[in-house]
C-alpha cells in the first residue's frame, strides 16, 4: 500500500501516434469490490478503461475496470469518476483465468442460489431466508434458517464477509459450507456454483394476504380467479397456518417459503376456516404473473401494524402470571408529520417532498409511491391533485425527490433516494412489499434503474415511457414486478416496447398498457389509474 501508480489508457486516442491519457497516484487500498480489485487514487474514467495500472518501473499491477460494490454493468462506479477511487483488477488474477477466456468461456459471477434474511449485509447474522428453486444451495440440501457459519474453512458473522469470500468466485468453481440448522452443525462440501438465478421464475399460490395481523398465520383477503388456492378451495377468511407441515408466523414468512419452491411443485396447506374447523389441502403451484384482482378489494388491514406477531398457543405451555408487559401504546409514540411535506438537507442541499394523508395511522401500514420527475418539470401541484385523494383511500404515501441535476436524473442520485425511503421507513409504518419507485420520461427511466439498483427497498415499477436500455446481470435479488404505460404517439414509444420485451424475455412480470392516442405526458386515464391502483395492491400477492 503507497506505493506510486500510473492508471494508462487510450480509450479515446486516434491511433497509437496519439499520447495516452496518465493520472498518477497510489495504490490506497486491496481486496476492494468484494475481494476482487485493488483501490487508487489516481484518475479512473472511461477515458483509461482496459489500461494498466502500472508502478514506476513500467511493470503491470492491474487492468483497470468499471466496478462498484452494488453493480456490474459498463458503468458501474460512474459515481466516483476522476474522484480519487479507481479500480483495477490484479494481473494476477486474469492470468489465473486467461486459459479460460483463451477457450472462448465466458467468466460470470458464481451463485448459490440464496437469499438472506436480512437485509442488512454488515451487521446481521447471515441466516438464510430463502433457498432458490434448483439453484446449487437447493439441490445441496441448504434450507431456510440455516446459520452460515463458514465458507471455505473461514468462519464468518455477517453477509458482507460471505461476499468477500465469493467475489472472486466464477460458475463452475466450488466452495464449501458449514451451518448450524437447529442445534446441529451440518457441513456442505464441494458445492459447485451455478450463474446468477434468472429472474424470477416465482412460485404463485393464488392469494393477497390480510396485512397487519398479529395472529399467526396468513389470513386469505382476496382468491384470483383460477389460480390454485381457487381450484383447491381457498377462500378470504379462511387462515393459512402450516406450508409442507412447517408453521409460519407472517406473510412475509409464508411469502418467502413459497418462493423457495419451484413453479408446478405439490404443497400440502393447513388452512382453517371461518367456521373454525381445519383441512389439509393440496395443491400444485403456478407461475407468478401479472394478473391483477378483477374484483373491488375487500378491507385489506386489521389495522394492528404495532402489535408484534403472536407466537401459536401452546395448550400444554404454563400460563403468564399478571400481566403480560406493556408492548407500547399508539399514544405514546411521536406524532408524525402529516399534510404536504417539504425537506432539504442542510449538508448536501438534496430535497423531497411528500404527501401523508391527514387521516394517516400508524396502525394501518401504508404504501410508498417514490415519484421520479421528468427532466426540468417536478410536477408537484399536479401530482398533489392527483395523488391526494388516492393516498387516503388506498393508504399510499407519496414521497417525490428532486433530481439535483437540471438536466435530469443520474446514477449518482440512487444513493439519495434510497436514503429518503429508509427515512420514510423510520418515520413512518411503511408496507416494504409495496415501494413503488413511479416516473414520467427521463423519471420513467431511472424508475426502472431504481427497481434494480434498490432491490432490497422496491419492489415495483410503475413506469410512464420510460426506456430500459439493457437488464443487469443479476435480477433476481428481490420480488420485482412492473406496470408500464406508454403513448402510441411518444416518441419514445420504440424504446418502451423493447423495454417490455426484455423484461419479459427474463420471466419478469411485466403489466403493459399502451394508449393509442397518448403522447408523452402524464396519463390521467380513469381505467389506467385504476389498474395501476389494483397493481399497488397486489404486489403482495403470495
Amino acid at each position: 500500500l503507497g506505493q506510486w501508480a500510473l492508471a494508462v489508457g487510450r480509450t479515446w486516442s486516434d491511433g497509437v501516434a496519439s499520447p495516452p491519457s496518465v493520472s498518477v497516484g497510489i495504490i490506497s487500498a486491496k481486496d476492494r469490490i468484494w475481494g476482487k480489485a485493488i483501490q487508487t487514487d489516481a484518475k479512473v474514467s472511461p477515458v483509461n478503461y482496459g489500461g494498466p495500472l502500472i508502478d514506476l518501473q513500467g511493470r503491470v499491477i492491474g487492468v483497470l475496470a468499471p466496478l462498484s460494490p452494488q453493480r456490474e454493468d459498463q458503468t458501474a462506479g460512474v459515481e466516483w469518476y476522476d474522484g480519487g477511487i479507481g479500480f483495477a483488477i490484479p494481473l494476477e488474477d486474469i492470468q489465473n483465468i486467461l486459459p479460460r477466456l483463451k477457450d472462448g468461456k465466458d467468466l460470470v459471477k458464481g451463485s448459490l442460489g440464496i437469499r438472506m434474511k436480512s437485509r442488512d449485509q454488515f451487521s446481521a447474522a447471515p441466516i438464510i431466508g430463502e433457498v432458490l428453486p434448483d439453484s446449487p444451495a437447493g439441490k445441496a440440501g441448504l434450507k431456510p434458517d440455516d446459520l452460515i457459519l463458514e465458507v471455505d474453512g473461514r468462519p464468518v458473522v455477517r453477509f458482507a464477509q460471505i461476499q468477500h469470500i465469493m467475489g472472486g468466485k466464477y460458475v463452475g468453481n466450488k466452495v464449501s459450507l458449514k451451518v448450524r440448522r437447529g442445534d446441529q452443525t451440518v457441513e456442505f462440501r464441494d458445492l459447485e456454483l451455478g450463474g446468477p438465478p434468472d429472474t424470477s421464475v416465482l412460485a404463485f399460490l393464488g392469494i393477497l394476504p390480510m396485512r397487519d395481523d398479529p395472529t399467526p398465520g396468513v389470513e386469505v383477503r382476496y382468491v384470483f380467479p383460477k389460480s390454485p388456492a381457487q381450484q383447491a378451495g381457498i377462500k378470504p377468511g379462511d387462515r393459512i397456518t402450516r406450508l409442507n407441515s412447517r408453521p409460519f408466523l407472517t406473510r412475509n414468512q409464508l411469502s418467502q417459503q413459497i418462493g423457495s419452491i419451484s413453479p408446478g411443485a405439490e404443497v400440502s396447506l393447513e388452512v382453517q376456516r371461518k367456521a373454525g374447523q381445519s383441512e389439509t389441502i393440496k395443491l400444485r403451484l403456478a407461475q407468478l404473473n401479472d394478473q391483477l384482482p378483477e374484483d373491488e378489494l375487500p378491507q385489506g388491514t386489521l389495522k394492528q401494524a404495532l402489535n408484534p406477531p403472536r407466537p401459536p398457543m401452546n395448550p400444554m405451555a404454563p400460563r403468564p402470571m399478571g400481566r403480560a408487559p406493556d408492548q407500547g401504546k399508539k399514544e405514546d409514540l411521536p406524532a408524525p408529520r402529516k399534510g404536504m411535506i417539504e425537506q432539504t438537507d442542510v449538508a448536501t442541499g438534496h430535497q423531497y417532498w411528500a404527501y401523508v394523508p391527514d387521516d394517516y395511522d400508524p396502525n394501518i401500514s401504508h404504501g410508498l409511491v417514490v415519484w421520479l420527475h421528468p427532466t426540468g418539470d417536478p410536477m408537484t401541484e399536479p401530482m398533489r391533485r392527483i395523488w391526494a385523494d388516492l393516498c387516503k383511500k388506498h393508504h399510499l404515501i407519496l414521497l417525490a425527490p428532486r433530481a439535483e441535476n437540471p438536466s435530469g436524473w443520474v446514477t449518482s442520485d440512487a444513493d439519495f433516494i434510497k436514503n429518503d425511503i429508509r427515512e420514510m421507513l423510520a418515520a413512518y409504518t411503511i408496507d416494504r412489499n409495496r415501494i413503488v419507485a413511479h416516473g414520467l420520461g427521463n423519471g420513467a427511466s431511472f424508475a426502472l434503474y431504481i427497481g434494480f439498483d434498490a432491490g432490497d427497498l422496491v419492489r415495483g415499477v410503475a413506469a410512464f415511457g420510460g426506456v430500459l436500455p439493457n437488464l443487469p446481470r443479476d435480477t433476481a435479488a428481490e420480488r420485482l414486478s412492473f406496470f408500464l404505460v406508454a403513448g402510441a404517439k411518444d416518441p419514445e414509444i420504440e424504446g418502451v416496447r423493447s423495454t417490455k420485451v426484455l423484461l419479459l424475455e427474463k420471466k419478469l412480470p411485466v403489466s403493459y398498457r399502451e394508449l393509442p392516442n397518448q403522447g408523452n405526458g402524464y396519463v390521467t386515464d380513469p381505467g389506467v389509474i385504476r389498474a395501476l391502483l389494483a397493481w399497488i395492491e397486489g404486489l403482495d400477492r403470495i
